[in-house]
């Protein structure tokens, strides 16, 4: 089994800790975070700073980036790579994620959660509880989307987009990269 690093332990941190538990692949998991040193969450220790990373290199397979902050989250995730940690995706087992679907690398998908087939979504996504992603749609590269929001078909999200609860993105519609959408869009073909 694999001993897993999780980098940030706030509150999207606990929560990707739940997912990976759930999965039932880890012997070990632990969190890095400067801010909350010694600390035990979850009965999870933090066992360092984000900079130990480097230093445990070796002791852990696998690591996560946890942080809702797309830019940070992009950075960190370039830093792993740098390193060569193996990066992996967290899916719920009660998620549902289509075997015709893509999932990037270092994205996780929350329960209730459904990707369907021939749906696409970039590498450091955060698909929250009850996301709805149809099919031909495309969710570009260190994109939050916040839960119960529906991503119809054939919609694109561009890069660093954060999407908040309860949105709609209707069919056929382009969302540019970096754009925050507040809770509650209902945004009609564009």
């Amino acid at each position: 089994m694999d001993r897993l690093l999780i980098l940030g332990a706030g509150g999207h941190g606990v929560n990707c800790l739940e997912i990976a538990r759930q999965m039932g692949r880890f012997s070990e998991i632990a969190f890095l975070d400067d801010g909350q040193l010694g600390k035990v969450l979850c009965d999870c220790p933090v066992i360092g700073g984000l900079r130990d990373i480097e230093r445990l290199q070796g002791l852990y397979t696998a690591a996560f980036v946890a942080f809702g902050n797309n830019e940070m989250r992009e950075r960190w995730m370039r830093e792993l790579a740098r390193l060569q940690y193996g990066t992996l995706t967290l899916v719920s087992p009660r998620a549902c994620v289509s075997g015709y679907a893509e999932l990037g690398a270092g994205s996780v998908v929350f329960p209730f959660s459904s990707v369907e087939p021939r749906a696409k979504v970039g590498e450091g996504c955060i698909l929250s509880a009850g996301v709805i992603v149809n099919h031909d749609a495309e969710v570009h590269a260190h994109t939050l989307i916040y839960s119960h929001t529906v991503i119809r078909p054939y919609s694109i999200i561009g890069d660093h987009t954060t999407i908040g609860s309860g949105c709609i993105i209707g069919q056929s519609s382009t969302i540019p990269l970096g754009s925050h959408l507040p809770d509650g869009t209902i945004l009609a073909k564009n």
